[in-house]
This record gives structure tokens, C-alpha cells and sequence, in this order.
């Protein structure tokens, strides 16, 4: 029985998915046998009604699901106060979609209003992390929260209480790095803050004051030279820290000098690991740069810069090539070693323009398909290869907002919306 245990609470073993975009934090899955068509009656395995909003991804390890939501204040209307927030973390039996416990956090007096942008994606974007131990919830001004995979908390800590300038709260995920949890606080406190497993003990700090604007979830990744980059992007800049003590190792310029909420993605090209950084509003822009140690690299630290960008979802790197849906439905593909737009198309989404973006989540691949969820008209079936093009569109019948990144497992997805979780595909 005890090996058992232990084999279902290894981290990330073959088919987890422990954090933001996976393991290897690529939104790249090994999983085989992911349906290409589904709907409320074909290809849904179950679904479960979440006791409250939210635009995060679930995690899944050991066969149990992790999912944070919010309720009490900014659902439905602008009623009530931001002291009525509650957070609520959700584990659900993989195989039945059955909750197995759910653990609440009351939020705090100073939570940013809803009110603008924040109503777009509201107090539960920050997908948790999840490890053979524990799983981290970050919760805004509440702190970071350490839960046991019984729902017991082990322990919370406390990242500021500040506001971003633009007032639209958190957005990052945090980020398990060796024996530290890594946390882009850059509303609460303008800093990168990382915390011991263990006991949730603060041991390092990295703050700046553009931070105030930066929204992307930490990369990690070594450069070319062997060097751990603990990568993040602010408004005309990034940085690259040490991981092991948040010391800055180098700092290189951003063509996006408005807010960044991609996260940085990093890649191997040419024999070079890049860094890929877009964003930015209104100066928008996508830049490659070397990752690596302080020695500038010979040719520069940037490798390219190119005027198109993505400005909320995180982009996707595969076999030398950038791809990406950005947040009003436009799908691009460029060339990773230059900057080179090798495809220019869009979805055939019925909403288009005005303020609400249509697209938020993050592209999914799987096998040679991307999966890109929209907000309100479903989940886009693309292939990849030198004309790529839309393969299905599928969609259920749920009347909410769908924002968070599909999340693959054995024979399926994990959906998402502001309402429900669901498992599409075969329960094997």
C-alpha cells in the first residue's frame, strides 16, 4: 500500500499536469487518444458545478484535480464588498468528476475593486501548483497558501497588499523551483518573491517598481552557456534572476513597453536558448533574447524584435516555431529563428471587436493538434504543418466564460469555465 501512495504522489510523472501549461511549463502534452469533436451529449465523460467564478486552470496530480474559484463579491454585479470575497481551493477525483473537499480563504478588506478590467477575468486567475506534498494556491492580497492533498492547510504567507496602478489584481501562477515556490507578487508588492516548501518561510526578494505592470508567470531555463534563468518581462524590460537567491544575473530591453501578461516562453533554436516576451498596450511587440550568464552573448543579447504580438495569451514554442491565438481571435505563426510570419489567419469567431476580448486561455498541443479555447464560442480544433488550418470548433452548452487553458489527461481534457468543470474524452 505505502508504494502505492508513493507512486500516485510523485511529481510530475508521465500524464500530470502540475501547474501552468504543464510540467516543462511548455503547454505541451504526451497524452494520446484526445477527442477532436465533443458536446453535451458525446465525448463528455462528466462535469461539475464549481461553487464560484474564475478564470484559472485546474492541475491535476494522483489522480486528483486542483481548482481554485471565488465567490461573494464581483459575481453576477458590482454589489457587496470586496470584504465579502471568499477564495475556495476544490480537489475532485479525476476519474468521476466527485469533489473530494474544497478549502476557503476569506479575502480582504483592501481587494481591488470590480470594477474595469479586473471584471474580465475577476479573483481566481492564478492557476494553482501541485507536487507529491502539498498544492500552492496563490490568492492575491490573501497571500500564498500551502494545502496537504487532504485539504489541510500547512501554511499561508503574506505578499503585499498593494495595487497595480490600473487596479486589475493578479494574474500570475506560482512557480516550483527546486525547494522554493516562486510567486510574480507584482501587483501586491512590485517583487518576485520566493518561500520555502516546507514552511512557507520568505528567502529571497527581487522587487522593481515596473513590476507594477507585469503579469506573466515566471520561466525557468537554462541558456546556451548552462546558466539558470529564472526569466520575467515587465514594460520595456526583463530580467533574468538566479533562481536560488533572486540576484539579478542580467537585464535586456523590451520592444513592449505597455503592461505584459504572456508569460515568457523559452525554446531551443538554432543551438541558442531564446526567450520569447510579447505584450504590451498600447506599444506592442514580441522580442527573442538570448538567455544564458552576464556575459553579454557575441551577438547581442536580442535576437530579433518584430511588431505583432499577443497581448493576453502566453504563445507556444514547437520544433522552431512561435504559434499563437491572440486575445481577438487572430492566429499567427512565425518563424522562432527570425521573427518571420509564416501563417496570418483567423478563427471564425461571430464576436469580434469592442472591449471584451474573445480568446484568453493559452494554446494547448497535443500530438500534432493545438487546441485554443475561446471565451464564449468553444474549443478550436487547429492543425499544425505549413497550411494550418481549423479542424472543429466545439462547443457546450454552459452560459459562461471559458478562460482558462485546457488541460490534457489520459484520453480527454480538463475544461473550465466560470460555472463548471468538465472532463471531455474517455474515462479509461
Amino acid at each position: 500500500m505505502l508504494c502505492v501512495l508513493i507512486l500516485l504522489l510523485s511529481p510530475n510523472a508521465e500524464g500530470d499536469w502540475p501547474g501552468f501549461r504543464g510540467a516543462g511549463k511548455s503547454g505541451i502534452s504526451p497524452e494520446t487518444g484526445v477527442p477532436e469533436t465533443w458536446n453535451d451529449k458525446t465525448n463528455l465523460a462528466w462535469k461539475l458545478e464549481l461553487p464560484g467564478a474564475g478564470s484559472s486552470s485546474p492541475v491535476h496530480l494522483g489522480g486528483k484535480v486542483f481548482v481554485t474559484c471565488y465567490s461573494g463579491y464581483g459575481v453576477e454585479s458590482t454589489g457587496g464588498k470586496p470584504s465579502n470575497l471568499i477564495r475556495h481551493l476544490l480537489a475532485v477525483d479525476l476519474q468521476t468528476g466527485k469533489r473530494l473537499w474544497q478549502a476557503d480563504v476569506v479575502g480582504k478588506a483592501s481587494e481591488d475593486p470590480y470594477r474595469g478590467y479586473i471584471t474580465e477575468h475577476g479573483y481566481a486567475s492564478s492557476t494553482p501548483a501541485v507536487d507529491g506534498q502539498r498544492v500552492y494556491a496563490y490568492l492575491g492580497k490573501s497571500g500564498l497558501f500551502a494545502f496537504d492533498h487532504q485539504g489541510k492547510k500547512l501554511w499561508q504567507a503574506d505578499c503585499g497588499e498593494e495595487s497595480d496602478p490600473r487596479g486589475w489584481g493578479s494574474a500570475a501562477s506560482p512557480v516550483l523551483v527546486g525547494d522554493w515556490v516562486v510567486v510574480n507578487a507584482s501587483s501586491e508588492s512590485r517583487a518576485i518573491l520566493a518561500f520555502e516548501k516546507t514552511t512557507g518561510k520568505q528567502v529571497w526578494k527581487a522587487e522593481g517598481g515596473n513590476l507594477a505592470l507585469s503579469f506573466g508567470t515566471p520561466a525557468l531555463a537554462k541558456g546556451s552557456d548552462g546558466v539558470e534563468n529564472l526569466v520575467v518581462a515587465a514594460p520595456g524590460e526583463v530580467w533574468a534572476l538566479n533562481p536560488k537567491n533572486g540576484k539579478l544575473i542580467w537585464f535586456g530591453p523590451l520592444r513592449a513597453r505597455g503592461n505584459i501578461s504572456p508569460s515568457v516562453v523559452t525554446g531551443e533554436v538554432g543551438g541558442e536558448t531564446l526567450g520569447f516576451v510579447t505584450g504590451g498596450f498600447e506599444a506592442k511587440g514580441t522580442t527573442a533574447l538570448r538567455l544564458g550568464g552576464k556575459t553579454e552573448p557575441k551577438d547581442g543579447r536580442v535576437a530579433w524584435e518584430v511588431g505583432s504580438s499577443c497581448y493576453v495569451p502566453t504563445p507556444l514554442f514547437h520544433q522552431g516555431k512561435l504559434h499563437w491565438v491572440d486575445e481577438m481571435g487572430a492566429w499567427k505563426v512565425l518563424d522562432a529563428s527570425s521573427g518571420k510570419t509564416l501563417h496570418d489567419g483567423r478563427l471564425p469567431l461571430a464576436e469580434r471587436g469592442g472591449r471584451s476580448r474573445t480568446v484568453y486561455a493559452s494554446l494547448l498541443l497535443v500530438g500534432d493538434r493545438l487546441y485554443c479555447q475561446s471565451r464564449r464560442e468553444g474549443v478550436f480544433v487547429l492543425s499544425l504543418g505549413d497550411k494550418p488550418t481549423v479542424l472543429q470548433q466545439n462547443k457546450l452548452t454552459d452560459g459562461g466564460d471559458f478562460s482558462a487553458t485546457p488541460v490534457p489527461v489520459e484520453g480527454g481534457l480538463l475544461l473550465r469555465s466560470s460555472k463548471a468543470l468538465y472532463r471531455v474524452g474517455v474515462v479509461r
